[in-house]
């Protein structure tokens, strides 16, 4: 069975990838700036809404930094 470190950094696919303006989906400067803005809209959104529950400490939190948390680790994992 493959890591996740290989099908994330060594699988073919991955490898072999080029990035080809208006051929490959999202390789757009409008894309690009609507997904970063679109990102900013939900956090802001999110924080506003974490402010108004009771407990600030949020599960959907907790997930997000558990989710970059994993991903880091496997990704710096010899």
């Amino acid at each position: 069975m493959k890591t996740p470190k290989w099908w994330m950094t060594e699988h073919p696919s991955v490898v072999s990838f080029r990035w080809n303006n208006g051929v490959t989906f999202g390789a757009s400067y409008s894309f690009m700036i609507s997904a970063a803005l679109g990102y900013l809209v939900l956090i802001f959104f999110l924080h506003s809404w974490m402010k108004r529950r009771p407990n600030p400490e949020m599960d959907v939190s907790r997930l997000h930094h558990g989710a970059l948390r994993l991903s880091s680790m496997m990704h710096y994992k010899t």
